[in-house]
């Protein structure tokens, strides 16, 4: 199983390459200080009980999607603490990844939140 993560990981890096090559923006200190929060400084995935080191981007930091999802990409909505093994393993723990379909639908929440103020 672990084999077939580091596949997984290499692709998305071969396939991808061009999105990894531009300055990547971070979670603010107040988001990351939300989630920790919420979580009660804990990984968020099922059955670990390690202490959160890392925020992960459950939707990658693309430079692609940082221009479809502006609102989303560095919200709360798509952040998730967790400990460096989880983090490094992200492609087996659900908890850890969005699909681009229910990023939208938080970009039009966000973007509709944003315009009624």
């Amino acid at each position: 199983m672990v084999g077939i993560v580091y596949i997984i990981k290499f692709l998305n890096r071969l396939f991808l390459m061009g999105d990894w090559m531009f300055k990547k923006k971070n979670f603010s200190d107040e988001t990351k200080l939300s989630i920790f929060e919420a979580m009660n400084g804990y990984c968020c995935v099922k059955g670990c009980y390690n202490r959160i080191e890392d925020f992960h981007h459950k939707l990658h930091n693309f430079k692609s999607h940082q221009e479809k999802f502006p609102l989303f990409l560095q919200s709360v909505f798509n952040c998730a603490g967790a400990c460096r093994d989880c983090h490094n393993d992200y492609a087996i723990h659900p908890e850890l990844n969005i699909n681009v379909a229910i990023a939208e639908l938080f970009e039009n929440f966000l973007r509709e939140l944003k315009e009624e103020k």
